[in-house]
This record gives structure tokens, sequence and C-alpha cells, in this order.
């Protein structure tokens, strides 16, 4: 009876322990379940629109794109943007929202982007796409009508949605704006245009801006320092002003346009103004700032009444010439200094012509260029030094030099000419027999391969075999020794002279440390904003040497292209853009500038020169 009873008991613990397993499985499922659909509804509960505060700007305008995620935020990925050809996008940081109403909890997250219109014309923004937790949401195409002018206005009925962080110009336009102008829209060839770029402002800038400077695709550009400061007003407003002017020279006739100048900047929120809470946190506003466009027309120089002297030069020049003596022996060397000064692009003048020189043997001519920037005009002189050699004795005549330039004031061509200069020549040494140096001074005799036999000569018995004397092995070997270390220098001197980006390259880390040097001497007298000068053109001059690109109009983008593509390391790629930012900051913010900021950033660029000089 006992068994029976047990077995019976047996069958039903199993049972009740069949039933419990069961019950624990089916809670486990339950759970599983519950966990599944919560993250469905989640899932479904995701919404993704896009909308932009204006469809219809102007060329110099900008527009916000605002994308807002509603849902379960929580961990969400930044969306991915469409190709935006007809833009400029720039991103200006994301804001989430948590509202409880009544219990329920709702939460959304906003994506803001500022669009600069790069063209005129109907542009479709495409669907922005969200990939999140394997599931992908696209937003609608929008479409946005770019035009010419000043001024837009949004459709009837078209709502804009609230104001984002980042502020559109109009809307700031009171407090700061940018301009460009030229001091004239029509010139000739090789004539200076002054580009003028001005920063308007009567609020706190609060982070370094981000310049880029217009584009000037077939110009010869040239910085006019020094920038200016003043204070001006404009329709009944103060504003600080800052000024940067830039001398452009036209290559070629044509029509052409000087593109947008682009500033970037954070600015004090002037309407926190008023709330001494919102103000403390306040991280202020982005804006972007975009000058207008300016169409230029450059004139042919006339073909009537051009001199067969005329090389190309335009502006207002004079023209001198003297000779470092007038009275020399036949074979001697004589020095002609032509000098050309005046306005202009000295750069590019060429040597002028010298006629009448069948009595002379003319070396190769040596130039040096002085430029001058006074009054942010582009002038100086440029030097020819022509070493001239008389072959025949007499009197001799060195004739006019002439030289023809284009005056785009007065319109006409102009030539020039120097006195002639008589020289004094007597019979001198012969031209054989005599081993020269051509020099930018002149021609220096060395030696004569004349050498007189002597008579009076003792020879002495040392007893030891000459060859075997360690001075005699040394002075065999000493020539041959010489004789390469001049061909490396002779190869490597040719190379520099020939090879302008070899030379640019090899010569950017010494002519760094030369103007570096001066640095000490700005801050030892207090010249911050000099010293902020110095640091930032030695800096952009050892870039563009190395990188082999033009130094003027040189950004930061195109910097830091040439260095992914050398594969520089990305700490020291972010260093050069933290150093040129604080730069932009130091130009058109001088005021925050102190002598302790100057020792951190004088520091800092020669660590940063230095690292690079290693790995270049």
């Amino acid at each position: 009876m006992h068994k029976n009873k047990r077995k019976c008991l047996d069958r039903q613990g199993l049972k009740y322990m069949k039933i419990g397993k069961f019950c624990r499985c089916d809670i486990l499922i339950s759970i599983i379940g519950l966990i599944f659909g919560y993250s469905i509804v989640s899932a479904q509960n995701i919404s993704i629109s896009a909308s932009v505060d204006k469809n219809r700007v102007t060329l110099n305008e900008q527009l916000v794109l605002r994308v807002v995620v509603s849902g379960d935020v929580s961990d969400m990925p930044n969306p991915t943007l469409p190709g935006l050809s007809g833009f400029t996008a720039y991103s200006s940081g994301r804001s989430q929202n948590i509202s409880i109403v009544n219990g329920k909890v709702s939460s959304s997250i906003s994506f803001d982007y500022v669009l600069v219109p790069n063209s005129p014309g109907t542009h479709i923004i495409g669907s922005v796409v969200l990939d999140f937790r394997g599931n992908v949401y696209k937003t609608d195409p929008i479409t946005v009508e770019v035009v010419q002018g000043s001024a837009a206005q949004s459709p009837p009925g078209q709502q804009s949605p609230p104001q984002t962080q980042t502020t559109p110009v109009q809307s700031e336009g009171k407090n700061i704006f940018i301009t460009t102008s030229v001091d004239k829209k029509t010139a000739y060839v090789n004539d200076q245009i002054t580009l003028i770029f001005r920063l308007y402002h009567r609020v706190r800038i609060l982070s370094q801006p981000q310049y880029q400077p217009p584009s000037a695709t077939g110009f010869w550009i040239e910085d006019l320092p020094p920038q200016r400061e003043y204070r001006t007003t404009v329709d009944g407003r103060e504003y600080h002003v800052v000024e940067l002017k830039t001398a452009i020279f036209p290559t070629a006739p044509g029509d052409y346009t000087i593109s947008s100048a682009m500033l970037k900047c954070a600015v004090e929120d002037v309407g926190a103004q008023g709330d001494p809470f919102a103000q403390f946190f306040s991280q202020g506003k982005t804006v972007t700032l975009n000058s207008d466009p300016i169409k230029i027309k450059v004139l042919p120089l006339p073909e009537e009444n051009k001199p067969s002297e005329f090389k190309g030069g335009v502006g207002r020049y004079r023209i001198t010439a003297k000779a470092d003596k007038t009275k020399v022996q036949t074979n001697e060397p004589v020095t002609l200094d032509v000098t050309i000064a005046g306005m202009g692009n000295i750069k590019t003048v060429t040597e002028p012509v010298l006629p009448g020189l069948n009595n002379f043997k003319r070396y190769e001519t040596v130039s040096s260029l002085n430029i001058s920037k006074q009054d942010y005009i582009v002038q100086g002189s440029k030097t020819f030094k022509i070493v001239l050699s008389p072959k025949v004795s007499g009197r001799q005549t060195v004739l006019s030099v002439k030289f023809a330039f284009f005056d785009p004031v007065e319109k006409t061509y102009k030539t020039l000419q120097t006195q002639p200069i008589e020289l004094t020549v007597t019979p001198g040494p012969k031209e054989e027999g005599i081993s020269k140096t051509v020099t930018p001074e002149g021609i220096k005799i060395i030696i004569t391969d004349v050498r007189y036999i002597k008579t009076d000569v003792r020879i002495r018995n040392e007893g030891q075999l000459l060859y075997r004397n360690p001075f005699f092995v040394i002075f065999n070997i000493f020539p041959a020794l010489v004789f390469a270390l001049s061909l490396v220098y002779k190869t490597k001197q040719d190379r520099l002279s020939k090879d302008i980006r070899y030379a640019r390259f090899s010569r950017a880390y010494r002519n760094f440390n030369k103007k570096f040097k001066e640095s000490g001497k700005l801050l030892d007298s207090q010249q911050i904003s000099a010293l902020y000068s110095l640091l930032s053109d030695v800096f952009v001059k050892y870039l563009a040497d190395k990188l082999n690109l033009p130094h003027a109009g040189l950004i930061l983008n195109t910097v830091v292209e040439k260095l992914m593509v050398m594969q520089i390391d990305i700490e020291l790629i972010e260093q050069i853009k933290n150093l040129w930012q604080e730069f932009e900051f130091a130009r058109f913010a001088p005021s925050q500038m102190d002598e302790e900021g100057a020792k951190s950033v004088s520091a800092k660029i020669k660590t940063l020169i230095d690292n690079l000089e290693k790995r270049l």
C-alpha cells in the first residue's frame, strides 16, 4: 500500500513538475514577446520630417534646414543628408526636447543645418535618410528657388519653422555682416584692381572666424597689408570694422566674376541680453556670412601705336642707367645698372633691350627686386645688372636703353630712354690665358696660366719613396674629394635655380626660422598685433612652400587635403587647424589678444613646424 501511494505521489509530482516547466517556459516566451513587441512598437513610433525656413532665397542669403526625429530617440545617430549640388552645407548642432503631458512622455531631436546657395535656379533638396535599429526612414524632398537680387520673400501662406540656433544673415544683418568691393569694375590687362573685404560687427565674436576669401581665377594676387580697424556709422548704427585689402592684376582680357567671400563664426546672442540666466548658459549664435559676387570687365591693351619695345608693362614707371666706371681697359668688366621703378605689377617687368653692343662682350644679367605697398598700391623697383667687357679700345658708347609701358590712367603707351653712357677704353691684357669669374659686381681676374721655368732648383734625396709618404696620399685624395663636393654643390644649386618646387621645399624651414627670430623682438616691445600678423604670415608661407601652393589666397581646406594625401599624422593636421583658427580669430578680433596668448601661440607654431619638418 505504501508503494502504491508513493507511485501515485510520484506521478502527481512529475505532473506538477512538468506543469511548472511549462509555466516557466510560457513566462519566458511572454517576456521575450513583450520585449520584441515593445521594440516593434518603439520602431513604429519613430517619425522623421524635414523643413526649411524659406523656399525662396537670393544668392547672397542662406536658409536653415531642420530635420526633426520624434519617438524613442535614445542613442539616435545623425541622419544622412542627400547630395546638395546647389548648396554648401554646415551643421549647426542638434537639440533634444522631452515633454510630459498627462503622464505621457514624448521626445524629439532636431538636427539643424545651414545651407548657402552656390548658383541661381530651382534646386531640390533630396530625402534625408535615417538608419536606426535596422529600419530606414526618409523625408520628403524639398524644392528651393534661388534667385539673383538683394531680397527674397517667401510665397504667401508659407509658414516658417521656429528660429534655430544658427541665424540667417538677414536676421543678424543689423548686428554683423560682411561686404566685398573693388575700386573699379573696368580695367586693362595687368592693371591693379584693389579688392576690399570688410567685416562690420556690433556684437562680440565668441569663436575663431572661419574665413574663406573670394576666388579670383584669372588674376595675379598680391596681399596689401596692414589690415585696418576703425569704427563707422551705417544707417544710424555704429559698427566696429575690420578691413582687408588685396591687389589683383588681370592676366587676360574678358569678363570675370570675383566669387563670394564667406565668414563663419559664433557671435553673442543679442536675444539673451535681457535674461541673465540665458546669457550665462548661452553659447552664442553661429552665423555664416556671404558677400555678393563682383563682375569685372577686363579690356585688352590697344594695338594702335603700340611701340616695338613694349613687353607687357602696365603702370607708371621711370628708368635710369649708370655704369660703375667710365674709364676701363679692354677685356676689363664694367657693370651697367638699369633700374625701372614706379607703380604697377613690378614683378612682371622684363629686362629692357640694350642695343649696339657689337664692340662689347656681354655676360648673363642678374636682376634684383624691391617691392613696396605704400598706401595700398603695389610699387617698387627692379634693377638689372648687366656686365659688359669692351673688346675694342677708344671711345665707346653704350647707347640709350629704351623701356615702353602702357599708362592706364592716360590710356596711352609711353616710351622712356636713358642717356647714352660714354666709356674711355684703353688697351689692356689679352683675353686669352686669363681665368675669370663673372659676378653681379663684375669680372675678377683670378690667375693667369703663364708660369716661368725656374732653373735654380736643388733636388734633395729624402731617402723615402714618394708614394709611401702619407702626405702624398692625402694631397692626391684631397682634390678628388673637393671635386666631388663641388659637383654635389653645383648639382644642388642648378636644381635650386631650375626646379622652383624643390627650391621652395628646401628653403621653407630656413626661411621660417629666419623670420621667426623677429617674433622675439615684437614680443619684448609688446607689439602683440604685429606679432600675430608675423606668425600668421610665416606659418602660411611655410605650408605654401612645403606643399608648392601659392601663398596668396591659400585656404585651410586646400592645406588639409594636401597633407591627407601625403599621409601626415591626423594629430599634426588637427594642430594645424587649431593654429589656423587662432590666427583667424586674432585677425578679426584683435582686441582679445594678450601677451600670454601670444607666447603660447609662438611656442605652438615653433613646435609644430619642427615636427612637420621631420615628417615632410
